[in-house]
């Protein structure tokens, strides 16, 4: 398929604590989701860094702050970093409302892409819905 003509894919990351870093780490680490589409994470960069050791990926994570830096080539993730998780305090396997407003902010930005036309469609790594409550 032409690149031109791969959707936009937004992948939001999930609850930081939970599974969903790891999922996205291994699934971008597949050659054959390059040649379907243009993944475009939303997440943290620290904790997608850390996930690749969990996954056993080799792969880069490359900040970006809109869509139009992308450049979506394998190999290489580009990724919207909201900078919204404090690795210090994460305590993985356990909800905490701070994951769970992050996870709410991945998908609220996935969103906002999509309604400016900026992606075509957004995926989104397991969300926990008692850290999102824990988060209000």
């Amino acid at each position: 398929m032409r690149p031109e003509f791969r959707p936009i894919i937004a992948i939001t990351m999930g609850d930081a604590a939970g599974v969903g870093a790891e999922i996205v780490s291994k699934a971008l680490a597949s050659r054959e989701l390059y040649d379907i589409c243009r993944p475009l994470v939303i997440g943290d960069l620290g904790v997608l860094n850390d996930s690749m050791n969990v996954a056993k990926v080799n792969i880069r994570f490359k900040p970006v702050k809109d869509p139009s830096e992308a450049e979506f080539e394998f190999g290489t993730v580009d990724l919207i970093d909201l900078m919204n998780i404090d690795i210090k305090k994460l305590v993985m396997g356990k909800p905490q409302a701070m994951a769970g407003k992050a996870s709410v902010q991945y998908v609220e930005k996935a969103i906002e892409l999509g309604v400016k036309g900026k992606i075509h469609a957004i995926a989104t790594a397991p969300l926990d819905k008692e850290a999102m409550r824990m988060a209000g």
